[in-house]
């Protein structure tokens, strides 16, 4: 008996389509030329990390040191923190367009460059990744002016690829003031008691995942949340961190 050597007619189709037309193409969402990806190569060259950072808050630093003098008087109530970019141009004003405007392709483009620099970092530092991500919640009324979370999308992507489990049962239940032109002890204040968690963690991991971070005023706060609800340790992955002013 001879052997059927003879390939399924659609596998012959397939081997004769070019590979280039296999090959996803996209349009880099910073300059618009083609790319395999949704931030081109060149452009990511643009998006700068830290050389130094505090090692409790992420932030930026001019020079070596384990902690910044902020963390050094009052520590976060997190365990750890992982941020790759400092916000500043051109990555400042791709999160901006997203944020402020809805450009969904620059929400997946960057969520594709969050979810990359996660499972890079967690790769070479041969770390486990937590059982949970979670978004930080938007109050309705905010989410319903802004149309969506952005954290949300981010977190969709990192639980989908990295295959972790996405926390659905954060709530924001008060709706604070704007942020932006407050001190941290301003923003701690009108987030007190704004995050209700509706499920136990029961001695689980998780990270919060959001987009920007300042002063870390709001994740400190959730964090406190979450571990009332039981997480054993809380990460924080924000995608860029503000530098001190």
């Amino acid at each position: 008996m001879t052997k059927h050597n003879q390939s399924a007619p659609w596998i012959d189709l397939i081997r004769s389509i070019p590979h280039s037309l296999l090959t996803p193409k996209h349009s880099c969402a910073l300059c618009s030329n083609h790319s395999q990806s949704r931030i081109c190569s060149d452009c990511i060259t643009y998006f700068k990390s830290p050389r130094y950072a505090c090692q409790h808050c992420a932030v930026p630093l001019e020079h070596h040191a384990l902690l910044c003098g902020e963390c050094l008087k009052q520590p976060p109530i997190y365990d750890d923190i992982y941020s790759p970019y400092i916000y500043q141009l051109p990555l400042s004003s791709l999160i901006l367009n997203y944020k402020h405007k809805g450009h969904h392709y620059i929400g997946r483009a960057l969520g594709d460059l969050f979810c990359h620099a996660v499972s890079s970092h967690y790769q070479r530092q041969h770390l486990s990744l937590p059982e949970w991500v979670v978004p930080v919640p938007l109050h309705w009324r905010q989410q319903w002016q802004r149309g969506f979370n952005q954290s949300f999308l981010f977190s969709q992507i990192i639980s989908k690829r990295l295959d972790i489990r996405l926390f659905p049962h954060a709530k924001r239940v008060l709706a604070a003031p704007m942020q932006k032109q407050l001190t941290r002890k301003q923003r701690l204040q009108n987030l007190r008691n704004c995050f209700k968690i509706n499920k136990s963690l029961d001695g689980q991991s998780i990270a919060i995942v959001d987009d920007v971070m300042t002063t870390g005023a709001t994740v400190n706060t959730f964090t406190k949340a979450l571990k009332q609800a039981g997480a054993e340790k809380v990460t924080v992955w924000v995608l860029a961190r503000t530098p001190f002013n």
